[in-house]
C-alpha cells in the first residue's frame, strides 16, 4: 500500500504506513537478536 500511496502522491499516508513499517521491522529484529544472544550467551556475555 504505501507505494501506492507514494504514486497518487497521498504523502501523508505514505509517511504514515512507513512509520508502521518501520516499528514492525525494528520489533522484529529486536526479537531475533534478543533470540541469537540468547542461543549464544558464551558469545556475548
Amino acid at each position: 500500500m504505501e507505494a501506492v500511496f507514494m504514486i497518487q502522491m497521498d504523502y501523508k499516508k505514505d509517511i504514515a504506513i512507513y512509520d508502521e513499517i518501520e516499528e514492525q521491522v525494528l520489533e522484529m529484529s529486536d526479537a531475533i537478536t534478543y533470540a541469537i544472544v540468547k542461543q549464544f550467551p558464551g558469545v556475548f556475555g
